[in-house]
């Protein structure tokens, strides 16, 4: 599996699909952190909102980073669907760790107290959630389920900003909603490890159906 891990992830290199998102996620946090720092879940709850489209558009690219020859082969190299999807699912995840490092780590830079701790993870725990959200989002949105480049863009649009915008819809906007509003609930680290634990059984859910899809129509 860790060399199915480390092919999927020099394809995406190599394609150098990943530089739109990755530049975006990166100028988002640069902004954020150019000025004077807002309170640290704040930034921690736009950070992880920005990373739910990043993430989705870094899995499409991922998944779609082969040819359809190409994938069979695969498939055929790992005996089976199931192998390929989790390593896509686990070099996608790899990115999204990188990516969550950095926007916990940047506003660090600026001031860190033994107190922030507690924000750290309640940071950690939405960017997760995020990412997890977008993975499975992301892997809905790629072949052979959507082979239509146009129409995967708008599905893509539509699964993103129903997760980020649909009022206290679980997992994304609850969990963004809770840091943006300052983390004045009592119960802050239960209810955000809810949403990840939610976003995990989503990316579950979509897993199953990719491998699905992928057993019963090819990877054409």
């Amino acid at each position: 599996m860790t060399a199915l891990v480390r092919y999927q992830l020099a394809v995406l290199t190599t394609s150098q699909r990943f530089l739109p998102p990755l530049l975006l996620f990166l100028v988002t946090i640069a902004v954020l952190n150019s000025d004077t720092p807002d309170p640290l879940l704040h930034l921690y709850g736009i950070s992880a909102g920005v990373l739910l489209p990043v993430t989705t558009w870094l899995t499409v690219a991922l998944v779609n980073g082969e040819s359809p020859e190409q994938l069979a082969i695969s498939s055929v190299t790992a005996r089976g669907h199931k192998r390929t999807v989790v390593a896509s699912v686990l070099s996608a995840l790899c990115v999204v760790l990188v990516l969550t490092a950095v926007a916990l780590g940047v506003p660090l830079m600026h001031t860190a107290t033994p107190t922030q701790v507690v924000e750290v993870v309640d940071g950690l725990l939405s960017h997760l959630t995020s990412g997890l959200a977008g993975i499975a989002a992301g892997l809905l949105c790629s072949r052979p389920l959507i082979r239509r480049p146009g129409t995967a863009l708008a599905a893509g649009l539509v699964l993103v900003l129903a997760l980020a915008f649909l009022r206290n819809l679980p997992p994304v906007n609850t969990s963004v909603r809770l840091l943006l509003t300052g983390g004045s609930a009592p119960d802050l680290p239960d209810r955000l490890a809810s949403d990840a634990a939610v976003a995990l059984i989503l990316l579950t859910a979509s897993a199953v159906v990719t491998v699905r899809v992928r057993t019963v129509r090819g990877v054409r």
